[in-house]
Parts: C-alpha cells; sequence; structure tokens
C-alpha cells in the first residue's frame, strides 16, 4: 500500500515560527517548519495570553541572535583550525 502527500508548503526564510498580528483582533502563529509540537504549544499559551487581554512579550536579546550564532560559528572554525 502506497501514500502520498499533496498540497501547498511554505517554510519561513529562516525556518522560525512567526507570531503576527493581522488586525486588532487576529493574532496567527504559521511557520512551524518541523519544530511543530513544541513551538505550536509554546504558541498556543502565547495566543491564549494574548486572547485573554495579555499582551505577547518580546524575547529577551533577540536582536543579538545573528550575532550570537554567528560568534559560535566562528569560535567554532578557530577550534578546528588550531587542533
Amino acid at each position: 500500500m502506497a501514500f502520498s502527500l499533496g498540497g501547498f508548503f511554505a517554510m519561513t526564510a529562516e525556518r522560525y515560527l512567526h507570531l503576527n498580528q493581522v488586525s486588532p483582533n487576529v493574532m496567527v502563529a504559521m511557520g512551524c517548519n518541523g519544530r511543530g509540537v513544541a513551538m505550536a504549544l509554546v504558541m498556543g499559551k502565547v495566543l491564549a495570553d494574548w486572547a485573554s487581554g495579555t499582551a505577547p512579550q518580546p524575547i529577551p536579546f533577540h536582536l543579538m541572535k545573528k550575532p550570537a550564532v554567528m560568534a559560535t560559528v566562528v569560535w567554532s572554525w578557530l577550534r578546528d583550525a588550531l587542533k
């Protein structure tokens, strides 16, 4: 017996889930990208808080994500080069 899936599939460019307020009364979470179970649980809580009147809190130091990842990659390259 063979199975197949069909339809549209989309991933976000940076492969992270997005939480967007598309109008004053509508907020959506999209783009699970293989992290569906864990991220959907967290986003479900965020969406429930928002629906009950609690504003979503920004992720601390989120702006440092890219520089921190690049610093880690460069550090790994240097460590490998010194072996």
